[in-house]
């Protein structure tokens, strides 16, 4: 059986990760992050992301390649002659 300590709250996987609340909260309805609703009839959803869960996540974002910037491409400038 799995106890309390097993999940975290969102603001503790915000702050292992680095980020806002909102951007975890965001990866929890993007379904990239499994975590368990827990608020129980009130207004604010609650939730809390199992150990297991967010190591997953972590396993499978270091998994992936990274994403290359896109390179900027500069405008051809117009030649435009002054002398007939």
């Amino acid at each position: 059986m799995t106890t309390a300590a097993a999940y975290l709250s969102v603001k503790d996987v915000a702050e292992f990760l680095s980020v806002d609340a909102d951007a975890v909260r965001s990866l929890i309805h993007s379904d990239a992050l499994a975590a368990v609703d827990v608020s129980a009839g009130r207004k604010r959803r609650t939730w809390r992301v199992s150990r297991q869960s967010l190591d997953d996540f972590l396993i499978g974002r270091a998994n992936r390649p990274a994403v290359p910037k896109p390179t900027r491409r500069r405008r051809a400038m117009a030649v435009t002659e002054f002398f007939p």
